[in-house]
């Protein structure tokens, strides 16, 4: 959403400028009396009307367009009005394109924030390495754990979170790879004795 607003407001920061400062000074639209009375509403008193003098100049660079606006009021007094054109212009543009860029930044950085914290998971794991091979051994050294090609390194280890990471569930892996995996985490030293027959007597009943 924040991204949205924000883009939208950069939208409407180049429409002003386009409407503003860009489209009254296009020589082709010189004598259009609907920009005249546009910007009448923007830059003179009411009861007031809008003259424009449209110039150009040409160098090294090319050719630039720019104008004077004039208001004149019931008494044909005239009033140069350029640095209020040139402010309510600028003005227009500037302060809601900052703002739909400061948005549209924000918006972007938090939604790839939440997307990196939902690709970690549980925030308990920080994964150090990963080569994408199936666990075959398991290794806990310096409060790294080594499942295969991955390294786990595990804030709050205990065997409840061991079991969540080899995959110990009842509802997958064949008997002899459950055992095998267990009889592993009971010679590194990773669960106790009786948690072992505990989890290995489970594991025998499940599979009945």
């Amino acid at each position: 959403m924040r991204i949205f607003l924000g883009v939208l407001l950069i939208i409407v920061a180049c429409l002003a400028m386009c409407g503003i400062v860009v489209i009254p000074v296009l020589p082709p639209l010189a004598d259009n009396a609907s920009i005249d009375n546009a910007l009448a509403v923007i830059l003179c008193k009411p009861n007031e009307r809008l003259e424009r003098d449209l110039y150009q100049r040409t160098d090294n660079d090319g050719t630039s367009y720019s104008m004077t606006p004039t208001c004149i009021n019931s008494e044909r007094q005239r009033e140069d009005v350029t640095v209020k054109w040139v402010l309510i212009g600028g003005g227009a543009f500037v302060i809601p394109f900052l703002i739909g860029l400061f948005l549209t930044i924000w918006g972007a950085g938090r939604a790839a924030k939440r997307r990196i914290a939902n690709s970690l998971g549980n925030p308990g794991y920080n994964v150090v390495n990963t080569s994408g091979m199936p666990a075959s051994n398991m290794e806990f050294k310096d409060g790294v754990l080594k499942v295969g090609g991955m390294q786990l390194k595990m804030d709050h280890l205990n065997p409840e979170n061991i079991k969540a990471q080899m995959g110990m569930s009842a509802g997958g892996g064949d008997l002899t790879e459950k055992l095998r995996q267990l009889q592993e985490a009971k010679d590194n030293g990773l669960i106790s004795s009786s948690e072992y027959d505990r989890m290995r007597q489970k594991i025998l009943d499940d599979m009945k």
